[in-house]
Formats: structure tokens, C-alpha cells, sequence
């Protein structure tokens, strides 16, 4: 692997798999990149979460202090890890039943000091994990039982078959230890959406996995969760073996994804006693002021909401939380990967102080090789190094890997393929686990704010400014206005007015009937014209002004829309598969403020602004992507006394549900909030609107489960 690759670049052609066809996406239309003929906000979104980020750091500072001032270190410690444990469960949700493994060793494969058994188990009823087991073998390995790792791997389309991650185990049972790798979903053995010529109708490693994410999200289920599960059951296995023993010693390593799930298993079980995560390890705030995107696994809900971060994963075990000795934890870095190094040494600074204030200096440690982004042989020896000195043993002699397998030689399935050795694909799961589709729910404004982390809903108008941009080019109007709503610091609503009249200033009050428009991608590229094809325009909106004659017509952009689509991450990167807006959508999971929330919150403040100078009947409209906050936004305006005359859904999606089902559905992370089917569905909502507004609800251009195709 080249020295120097961006995360982006590696996620598109990591281990030269397909990925890159699907994280290539739809290109970029001809006009989007054109001139824009009003202001924008390309940073909005950027700026929004980066000002959240001042204040997460002092909490994590703070709290590293008060252990380090407690007259009794240890015990500040002990009770400090005891938290974070309990913070960070809150973050994977319930553990599920653990059921029976029903493993099966399908293969052996005898080498020169070493062996590997292939092995099959369910980490849940019908959902297979594929595995090899590396023994050590031969007349100096002794007879066991020897101290366990679990191996995870990174995201390689080969899985445990790919040569650095065989490397690892191999050195593993070289130096005495018995480690299980397995293959993580969507890679290896266990892709979910095989397709014929290639590995996965989704590139497989980060196509599935954040496709897997994204049918998960209106459930409440994370899939980093699934991930860490695997890897929990896997441990369950080395436990029930005579030649393999989890304690006092149980180690967890893996690099890059493998890495990720280092972190998560090591949080989530407090059997393990060390741990060594590689090329994962930074800050969020690194990620995200570096605009680095992560896989949907690397992003815990509510995890930034909660004062965690990547130390945090390690915090448990390094402090011995739920162990008789204390543990250790090494930080594996490279020093031109795309996790920033930088974040690497400031995570391990956090937790060498943690180690010092419990009296354990030493449980802490960092290694730092040159190079970027891979599991290369100095890691790896500082990884079997720090293991050695956790459980007593003595440090090998390096050892130098030179014939890793072929990849259908560590099949522990038939035909390499989970899926026709039986295995349940994991959307299928997900579908048996929705709630009976025919109850319906009472749907009221707490509820909805409750789903969408709301904590109130604004009424009063806004503060604006008025750009000094008059261009009405392309729009069915001689000229129109624009104001800048700014509802909270670094938010800005976009909101454009239709109009013939050349009007400066404010608008004035009027005694007329007025429409605002929820826009799908922007109201100035809805309303105009459309140069070519166009996916933003709207025939729909441009209609408007002709259904409700006489009216004045308005538009807004809701956060991340229009003039806020974001700009960064790369060019024309917005709505990527593994772009900029999905990594928003991401940061908003973690600080439990669904994107969602923000565009219910930016249309009900462009309402307040339009009501504020209209005495007539007021309508709401909302185009697509802008149909469901516009739905959600009128349901709250029942509530607030402010209910719209009528109100017209074009493109609205039959339900949640139905993003679930659909094991292909792909509308954009931004408008699945997480766990919203726990509270209601989109029909529940309508079920509302239709209760107060009869025949002032219009439905039309029904959208399906493929949202992108908007």
C-alpha cells in the first residue's frame, strides 16, 4: 500500500476491491457546478460542529484532572472507568441473548510451528461468522492451554485471508498465543450482497457496511454494534475451548477497521485485559477539523454527547474495570496515515495520565512507525511485544512472514460464501425485527421532538440579513429577494422570494395568502428553469405559483440543502455514498442531534419569518428530500397553534419501514433518525395531518425506497 493515501482513496481501492464503483457515485451535473446565482454557505455545517468541539475537550480534560487531584488515585481511577464503561454501553445499546454458538471446525491446516483451524459459528440464530484459529504447534509450543486473542481485521475484501492479517495470527501463534480472527461482515467469507463478477453489489468492507448502517438507522440498531458482537461471541468460543485460556490474559488487536472493532470489542467486554489498536486510534476532533469521513462503525450514537472519544474505548481495560490486576492498552500508529497522528499521541497522552494516577505508569503505551496507512512487520512486533509483557511471557524472536495462503485455503465454508452455507443475510434480520407494521401510533409534538432530539420548536421569527444579491435568472418571477435566517449561532436558513416588483428591504406586511416551499435541493435551483438535467430542479415547484395563484411564493433550504450544501471534504463530494453530508449525518448520531431536528427547526423558523409578514392563509409545501421535514414540520405547527391552511407533499417516502425493507434503499442518512421507528412512522404523521386538515392534505409523486434516484 502506497505511503500516503487519503482515507477516501483507500476506502475506493482498498485491497483491490470494487469498492470504488460504488463509492464513485452519481456525477456531478453540468449546472451544479456553474456559477451560483445566489449567496451560499458551504462551511455552515463545518463551522457548526467544529464550534461543539472547544467544549467537548474540556470535559474530557476535566475529568482526566479530577482523577488526577483525588487523594486516592486508584480509587478515582476505578470509579472514572467504571464510568466511562457504563457511558460507552449506553453508546451499543443492550447487549442481545447470547444463544448457542454452534461452532464447527470444517478445516485444519498443519504448518511449520503453527496451525490453523477453520471454523464456523452463529454469533446470533442464523448469522454465521467465519474464523481461522491459530494454534501454536510443534515440540517447543508446549501443551496449552495457551492465552487467547481475538484477531479482527481491517476492511480488506479478503478478510482474515488477506496477507498482512494472516501475518499476524501467524506471529501470534508464534510467540504462544492462540488467536482467532475473524471475518467481520461484509468482507472475507460473509459479504451480504454477493453479485456476480465481483465481491459485492456494494464494493463490499465500507459499501456494506455503511449500507448496513443506513437500513439500521430508523431502528435504533448501529451496526458498530453487530461488528463488536461478532467479536464478543468469538470470545465466547475461545472460552469453551480446553487448549485455549481468557484469563488472566485476553488480548484484542486489529488494524485500520480492525482497529475500530479493537476499540469497540475492548469496551464492551470487560474479559479483555489488553489491547492493541492499529491505524485507527486519533480524536474526533482530529476527524472531523481534517474533514476525514469515517465508516458508519467508527461513529457511536451519542458518543460525543456522552464526553467520549477514541481513548475512552481503552480507558476500561487500561484501569483493570472489571478485572482482578490492571490491564494495558498500546496505541499502534503510522506516521502518515490518514489518522492523524497527531490525535494518535494525544489519545495516548490521556491515557498515560489515567495509567499514572492509578499507580500503573507503565499500562499505557504508544508506538509510532513510518509509512502510512497497514498493519507493516514494526507494528505488528510492537503489537506481540506489548502482549508478551501483559502476559508473562517471553518475547520471540522476530519472525519474519514470507507464504501467506491463498485465500480459498482459509475458507471455512464450502464455497467461500456464508450466504450458501446458509447463513441469514443481515438485512434479512433486520427485517424480522420491525414492529407489527399494522399498529398504528398516536403521533404528538413531544413525541416527534422527543425522536428528533428537540428540545423545543421555535415560534418567534428569526434575526436576518438581506445578501444584496437581486439575479432572478432562470426564475419564473422578474426579480426576487433572498434573507439569510440566523436562528443560532453558525446556522443559517436560505430563504428566497418570489416576486415581479424590485424590492429592497425588508418585506413588508402583507394582508395576502403566502406558500413556503421546503425545497428538495435548494429553492433557486427548484424554482428555476432547469439548464439540461437538472436533479434539483422541480417541475413541482414551479407550479406554484400558478396552483396557489395570487399568493406570494417562498422557499427555503433547510441545513445541508441549497446555499448549505456542503463544500467541504472534497469537490462535488456532498452527496457521496462516504461524502461530506454523510459525515455530518454522522457527527450529528454522536451528539444526538439528528440532522433531521435541524431542518424541522429551519423550516418552522423560515414559517415564523413568513407568517410574520402575512395575515393571510399560510401554506406549506415540501419537494422530495424537503418532503419530510415539511410533513414533520406541520405536525408541530398543529400543536403550536399555527396550523398551515393546507399542506402539499410531493415525493414523500411510503414510510421508514420501508427503507428497512428494502435491503437496496438509499435515501440520504439525513433524513433517518435514529430509532425513529420506536416513536411512530411517516404514516402516523400523515394520519395527524389528515385528523386536522382533511382535504387541505395533499399527497402526490409518491417516491420509493430509492431516494437517490430524487
Amino acid at each position: 500500500m502506497p505511503a500516503r493515501l487519503s482515507r477516501r482513496a483507500f476506502s475506493r481501492g482498498v485491497a483491490g476491491s470494487a469498492a470504488a464503483v460504488w463509492f464513485a457515485g452519481p456525477s456531478p451535473s453540468r449546472s451544479a457546478a456553474a456559477e451560483p446565482p445566489e449567496p451560499t454557505y458551504p462551511r455552515m455545517m463545518q463551522e457548526y460542529f467544529e464550534a461543539k468541539l472547544p467544549a467537548h475537550m474540556a470535559r474530557i480534560k476535566e475529568e482526566i484532572a479530577a482523577v488526577q487531584s483525588s487523594q486516592t488515585g486508584p480509587e478515582a481511577a476505578a470509579k472514572h472507568a467504571a464510568d466511562v464503561r457504563a457511558r460507552l454501553a449506553e453508546c451499543f445499546g443492550p447487549k442481545p441473548e447470547r444463544t448457542p454458538l454452534n461452532a464447527t471446525v470444517t478445516g485444519a491446516l498443519e504448518r511449520d510451528g503453527y496451525r490453523v483451524e477453520l471454523i464456523t459459528y452463529e454469533s446470533r440464530p442464523g448469522l454465521l461468522v467465519t474464523a481461522a484459529l491459530y494454534l501454536p504447534d510443534g515440540p517447543d509450543a508446549g501443551d496449552g492451554p495457551f492465552p487467547g486473542v481475538l484477531g479482527v481485521c481491517g476492511h480488506s475484501n479478503l478478510g482474515k485471508a488477506y496477507p498482512l492479517y494472516q501475518a499476524f495470527g501467524v506471529e501470534l501463534a508464534k510467540a504462544g498465543f492462540a488467536a482467532l480472527v475473524i471475518d467481520p461482515i461484509g468482507q472475507g467469507e460473509r459479504f451480504q450482497w454477493p453479485e456476480e463478477g465481483r465481491d459485492s453489489a456494494y464494493g463490499g468492507t465500507v459499501g456494506e457496511h455503511n449500507q448496513l448502517d443506513r437500513l439500521m438507522r430508523p431502528t435504533g440498531e448501529w451496526f458498530g454494534s453487530w461488528r463488536a458482537w461478532d467479536g464478543l461471541r468469538g470470545i465466547d468460543l475461545l472460552a469453551e475451548r480446553e487448549d485455549v485460556s481468557i484469563s488472566p490474559f485476553l488480548g484484542v488487536t486489529g488494524n485500520s477497521g480492525g482497529g475500530t472493532l479493537t476499540c469497540l470489542v475492548t469496551a464492551w467486554d470487560d474479559r479483555v485485559t489488553a489491547a492493541a489498536p492499529s491505524c485507527y486510534v486519533t480524536t474526533l476532533a482530529r476527524n472531523l477539523r481534517n474533514e476525514l469521513p469515517a465508516d458508519a462503525e467508527q461513529c457511536p450514537p451519542h458518543m460525543l454527547e456522552l464526553g467520549m472519544d477514541h481513548h475512552s474505548f481503552l480507558v476500561p481495560t487500561l484501569l483493570g474495570e472489571g478485572q482482578d490486576g490492571t490491564g494495558s492498552a498500546t496505541i499502534l500508529a503510522k506516521r502518515a496515515d490518514f489518522f492523524d497522528v497527531r490525535g494518535a499521541r494525544e489519545a495516548y497522552g490521556r491515557l498515560a495520565q489515567l495509567a499514572a494516577a492509578n499507580d500503573t505508569p507503565d499500562a499505557a503505551g504508544i508506538t509510532v512507525a513510518p509509512g502510512g496507512h497497514g498493519f507493516d512487520p514494526p507494528l505488528r512486533r510492537a503489537m506481540v511485544e506489548a502482549f508478551c509483557q501483559a502476559a508473562g511471557r517471553p518475547v520471540p524472536p522476530p519472525f519474519e512472514f514470507t507464504e501467506p495462503e491463498e485465500p480459498a485455503d482459509l475458507f471455512a465454508t464450502p464455497e467461500g460464501s456464508v450466504l450458501k452455507a446458509g447463513s441469514t443475510p443481515v438485512w434479512e434480520l433486520l427485517r424480522g425485527a420491525l414492529p407489527d407494521a399494522t399498529v398504528s401510533r398516536s403521533v404528538d409534538a413531544d413525541v416527534i421532538r422527543t425522536a428528533l432530539g428537540l428540545t423545543e420548536t421555535p415560534t418567534e421569527p428569526p434575526p436576518y440579513d438581506i445578501p444584496a444579491w437581486r439575479s432572478a435568472s432562470g426564475l419564473p418571477t422578474r426579480s426576487a429577494a433572498r434573507f439569510a435566517l440566523r436562528p443560532e449561532p453558525h446556522v443559517t436558513v436560505p430563504v428566497l422570494r418570489l416576486q415581479d416588483e424590485s424590492m429592497q428591504g425588508p418585506p413588508p406586511k402583507l394582508d395576502k395568502p403566502a406558500v413556503l416551499l421546503v425545497a428538495h435541493r435548494g429553492a433557486g435551483a427548484a424554482f428555476a428553469q432547469p439548464e439540461g438535467d437538472d436533479p434539483r430542479a422541480s417541475a413541482f415547484a414551479r407550479g406554484l405559483p400558478e396552483r396557489f395563484e395570487g399568493a406570494q411564493i417562498y422557499g427555503c433550504d433547510v441545513r445541508g440543502t441549497g446555499a448549505t450544501e456542503p463544500g467541504t471534504v472534497g469537490p462535488n463530494e456532498a452527496l457521496r455514498p462516504y461524502g461530506s453530508s454523510y459525515m455530518y449525518s454522522a457527527y450529528a448520531r454522536m451528539w444526538n442531534e439528528p440532522i433531521l431536528g435541524g431542518r424541522v427547526k429551519d423550516a418552522l423558523n423560515a414559517w415564523a419569518f413568513v407568517i410574520d409578514h402575512h395575515a393571510g392563509d399560510l401554506h406549506l409545501c415540501g419537494d422530495r428530500w424537503g418532503a419530510i421535514p415539511a410533513a414533520l414540520a406541520a405536525a408541530l405547527l398543529l400543536e403550536e397553534g399555527r396550523k398551515p391552511a393546507s399542506v402539499t407533499l410531493s415525493g414523500l417516502p411510503p414510510s421508514w419501514r420501508a427503507l428497512v425493507e428494502d435491503e437496496r434503499a438509499d435515501w440520504p442518512y439525513a433524513l433517518l433518525p435514529f430509532g425513529v421507528l420506536k416513536h411512530f412512522d411517516l404514516p402516523d404523521v400523515l394520519s395527524r395531518l389528515r385528523e386536522e386538515l382533511g382535504d387541505g392534505l395533499t399527497l402526490e409523486n409518491p417516491a420509493g425506497p430509492r431516494g437517490m434516484a430524487a
